[in-house]
């Protein structure tokens, strides 16, 4: 035992752009090793709401990274078979392999700490103490409701409930401003 069983020498390849799940796609169809190396950003839902959802985009556009056992030679014909493949990344004409550390870094990556400026992204759901709210989640769904305080991450609303006034809590996260469209 050499210990090198199951390890895999990494290459990348050059794709179109925006082609590179596809072509990694493809590549798994038919047996073989590849991943592309994907970050979070926070886009629009649509560019008519606020809100941000977070969709993930390769870290290199028009690269993924090919995998192949370091005991065996790399099946090239196999690779560029698929049209989708312009090349492979080379040094001297030589494909270059690449760093196994790296590739590890890269692939593992916590990309899920969110940039310091999404504290100040406009979800669409502020609002403030006297404000009318809907209600997303629970039993108080679709009602809208004024908000009477906000404590700790819930907002606190006044409800008439069994003939007196019952104060209620819901998550902040679970509201979201009405919005009065002036006549």
């Amino acid at each position: 035992m050499t210990g090198t069983e199951g390890a895999l020498d990494w290459y990348c390849l050059r794709v179109p752009p925006q082609k590179e799940v596809m072509a990694a796609k493809i590549l798994r169809y038919d047996g073989l090793v590849a991943e592309i190396p994907t970050e979070p950003r926070l886009r629009r839902k649509t560019r008519h709401c606020k809100q941000r959802i977070e969709i993930r985009y390769p870290v290199a556009s028009g690269y993924l990274l090919f995998g192949t056992p370091a005991s065996e030679p790399p099946p090239w014909r196999r690779v560029f078979r698929l049209h989708l493949i312009r090349s492979v990344v080379s040094v001297n004409g030589v494909p270059a392999r690449l760093n196994l550390d790296g590739v590890a870094r890269l692939l593992k990556h916590e990309w899920d700490q969110k940039p310091a400026y999404a504290k100040w992204l406009r979800t669409g759901k502020e609002f403030g103490v006297g404000e009318s709210v809907f209600i997303l989640n629970g039993p108080f769904r679709d009602f809208e409701l004024c908000v009477q305080d906000i404590r700790n991450g819930e907002a606190y609303f006044l409800v008439p409930l069994l003939g007196k006034m019952q104060e209620l809590r819901i998550p902040i996260d679970d509201c979201m401003a009405s919005i009065v469209k002036a006549a």
